[in-house]
């Protein structure tokens, strides 16, 4: 079990803590919506949230087969609904410098795509992730 800590802060804003207070995250609503816009909102969080879990399992996987995959990187677009108020789309391109064998990254596609969080955005949520392997994200 995880829990975390949400404390309501001035103008839309939120400080996420751990149970220990060791890790703070600070979120705020975008201008748009009435916030500062300095830091990542909540929508922001969980396409962050995306990248990170499509990585941390295809290094999982990675590791299982022996293949060192410290070098992976996502980039996370969100693109918001037309409407006001909801995540309308996330793109996920992955990055990481090596080809490796088309069987091998095959494995590694197909465990992006069962990451826990792919697997609970609500299906109205378009979501499309892109490999880029032998590249390099600048």
């Amino acid at each position: 079990m995880s829990q975390c800590i949400v404390e309501c802060k001035d103008n839309f804003g939120t400080s996420i803590y751990t149970e220990d207070r060791s890790i703070v995250i600070q979120t705020d609503a975008p201008k748009e919506h009435g916030g500062k816009g300095v830091q990542f909102s909540p929508t922001d969080l969980v396409a962050a949230a995306l990248g990170a879990c499509i990585i941390t399992v295809m290094s999982m996987h990675a590791k299982k087969i022996g293949i060192d995959f410290q070098e992976a990187k996502a980039k996370v677009t969100k693109n918001q609904k037309a409407t006001v108020g909801g995540i309308g789309e996330l793109i996920v391109h992955v990055y990481y410098p090596h080809k490796l064998e088309k069987s091998v990254e095959e494995k590694l596609e197909k465990a992006a795509t069962h990451c826990p969080v792919h697997q609970v955005i609500d299906p109205k949520v378009r979501q499309e992730i892109i490999f880029h392997w032998g590249e390099i994200l600048s």
